[in-house]
């Protein structure tokens, strides 16, 4: 029985170096029960660099768990160091150890190495005119690494208009992703007036604004559209 698993399997290391992921080797045997506790687990990674124990193996514990670091590092998962079959951004780790009978057990996970964001408004009007209690939109935007992968977990994503309440996509913490689509690469906003209810209107100025918090790459904003709301 032989487990491999990451702290994340969306680990953003695309654009910095020496960002870590941890990851995780549990094994048993025949009968689940864990091996020998000092068992050796061996890794590599096709891209980065594994922290490692002696040799290039790690220990199990007593109950049959090893971990070890992978850090961001050359070789970087872009061209020409693409895993063949696979597209740039992903990489594998790998784990190996000596069962019974010398027989070879061997796994490997999948890792998407990802970057920094970039915010691009994908529709909706550049400028808008909020009528007393109205609404404007919806605006949609993607937020993406360069490689238009999702970015990694604990990103949180939020949308604010002046003088207006913003719904739909407003306010996004993101999972740990490998894929995209709808509030994961692709989000929708609709902006409402505020405060309808102040007689008599008057336009006042106002910006929709999306920022992006990363964990990693830090805080980025961009102006999708602005107008006025009264």
């Amino acid at each position: 029985h032989f487990t491999i698993t990451a702290q994340q399997i969306n680990f953003p290391g695309l654009d910095k170096a020496f960002i870590t992921d941890n990851i995780t080797v549990q094994v048993a045997d025949v009968y689940s029960n864990p091996v020998p506790q000092g068992t050796a687990v061996y890794f590599n990674s096709a891209h980065g660099s594994m922290q490692t124990g002696g040799g290039d193996a790690g220990l199990t514990d007593a109950n049959g768990f090893v971990t070890k670091s992978l850090y961001s590092a050359n070789p970087f998962p872009v061209a020409p160091n693409v895993l063949s079959g696979s597209t740039a951004g992903f990489s594998r780790v790998y784990a190996r150890t000596i069962g019974k009978d010398s027989v070879r057990v061997l796994d490997s996970l999948l890792i998407l190495w990802t970057g920094a964001p970039v915010i691009a408004l994908t529709g909706g009007p550049a400028a808008y005119a909020i009528p007393n209690g109205g609404s404007a939109g919806p605006f949609t935007f993607t937020v993406l690494d360069r490689l238009n992968h999702p970015m990694s977990p604990g990103t949180t994503i939020t949308a604010t208009a002046d003088g207006c309440t913003v719904s739909g996509d407003a306010n996004v913490s993101m999972p740990d992703t490998q894929v995209g689509g709808a509030g994961l690469t692709s989000f929708t906003v609709l902006l409402n007036d505020a405060a309808p209810l102040i007689i008599p209107p008057s336009p006042a100025p106002s910006v929709l604004t999306v920022t992006v918090t990363h964990p990693v790459y830090g805080t980025y904003k961009r102006v999708l559209a602005s107008g006025t709301v009264n």
